[in-house]
């Protein structure tokens, strides 16, 4: 689960950088309005050849690999972000899309400092606080439609509200400070369309699936913290607050195939994540308000089957609150009331169908704690109102074989790290 969302958070950081400043003092950024980025391709009937639309969007970013003499920065956002790729097939037609790659990204604010593969010149000695608040709507989404075919097919949609990636050794920051309010929706489908009656194609209105990743994520507040010096014996973060009030919906769609084949669906909501890998905490406080709803599903006439070795999946996950870190001083209080749902649906709409190597893992998570040491100073609440709702559904009409099914629930949870 952490891994998913870190590799989200990464990627994000990555494909922005073009977009740095190259300010090495104080630097203040205030964005408010609405960005739209669009790209569509219609009347087609085949698109092949390693094709690719991206849409982004992007407001407050900054991006050093050393920071210098900058101590504090300051970003806060009030633009409605929509970021929307489409294939559409002529009318009363349909479309064969194969080799094709559809990225959706909306960041708000975004701080990343240092390479954590490449540590040589990076720094950030002097930064003492960072402080993010975001306002605004994001709505991400890649879409097929009336598709007749669709093979080797990546779709990722990604929304991220604050984030804060320290990859070097930051010195003493005194604070973090993260603030997410606003709505963010991130949708990928597969359309086969309608049953047009007369049209007389191979498969009518039932799409052929093979090779399909559908990847949907949401992140209101994440703080990446790297490597810290080992003669440096503070903690590396003396206060870190995160609040949201956010509702989340995470989907991803596939509807309807005829067969469908190595197919990957990853629905992630995530709000208010820290993770350090070797700094420590001082006081942390984390609070969430608002919905999570994750949700994959597949609708199919004939059967879902994979490779045994590498079975078909469907993942949907909903984090609120979570700490990972070494050691944390003085404070840790935790603060939740979210509706959480994660649901997986295979749905048959054939008389007989099958579905072999299918893996669904539907979680719910509110206040987790990863900590390697307990000091005797430390202070821990944690305090859940969630209702979670975690589940999965095969409806096969036919034959299940080699299925794996897992729902959990957790609130309130303290553990080690690692």
């Amino acid at each position: 689960m952490k891994s998913v969302i870190a590799a989200s958070v990464l990627a994000l950081m990555t494909s922005t950088s073009a977009f740095a400043t190259d300010v090495d003092a104080d630097i203040g950024q205030f964005a408010m309005g609405i960005q739209k980025a669009l790209n569509k391709i219609e009347d087609a009937t085949k698109v092949t050849g390693a094709s690719s639309q991206e849409a982004v969007n992007a407001a407050n970013l900054v991006s050093k690999l050393n920071a210098g003499d900058l101590t504090a920065i300051y970003q806060k956002s009030k633009v409605k972000q929509i970021a929307v790729n489409k294939i559409e097939s002529p009318r009363f037609e349909k479309v064969d899309v194969q080799e094709v790659i559809q990225e959706a990204t909306n960041v708000a604010n975004s701080v990343s400092i240092g390479d954590a593969e490449n540590l040589a010149g990076s720094g950030a000695d002097a930064l003492e606080k960072i402080k993010q608040s975001s306002f605004g709507d994001q709505f991400a989404m890649n879409k097929i439609e009336d598709a007749d075919l669709a093979q080797t097919v990546e779709q990722t949609a990604v929304n991220a509200a604050n984030l804060v990636t320290l990859a070097v050794d930051a010195g003493d920051v005194d604070e973090i400070m993260q603030k997410s309010f606003g709505e963010q929706t991130a949708i990928n489908k597969i359309d086969s369309g309608w049953n047009w009656s007369w049209y007389w194609g191979k498969y009518r209105n039932f799409a052929v699936i093979n090779g399909v990743e559908q990847a949907a994520t949401n992140v209101a507040n994440s703080i990446s913290l790297g490597e810290v010096d080992s003669g440096n014996f503070n903690q590396l973060l003396d206060d870190a607050m995160q609040f949201a009030f956010v509702d989340q919906y995470a989907s991803n769609e596939i509807k309807v195939a005829y067969t469908a084949y190595n197919v990957s669906q990853e629905a992630v909501n995530a709000t208010n994540l820290i993770t350090s890998d070797a700094a420590d905490l001082g006081e942390v406080t984390q609070t969430a308000f608002g919905d999570q709803d994750a949700l994959n599903t597949i609708e199919f006439k004939k059967w879902i089957d994979a490779d045994a070795l590498t079975p078909s999946t469907q993942s949907a996950t909903n984090v609120i609150n979570s700490v990972s870190a070494p050691e944390i001083r003085t404070t840790l209080a935790q603060f939740s009331a979210v509706d959480q749902k994660a649901r997986n649906v295979a749905d048959s709409v054939g008389d007989s169908s099958n579905v072999w190597d299918l893996n669904q893992t539907a979680v719910n998570a509110a206040n987790l704690v990863s900590i390697g040491n307990i000091g005797g100073d430390l202070e821990l609440d944690q305090v859940a109102f969630v209702s979670q709702n975690a589940s999965n559904l095969i409806d096969a009409n036919g034959m299940v074989d080699k299925v794996v099914q897992s729902a959990t629930n957790v609130a309130n949870s303290v553990g080690d790290l690692n």
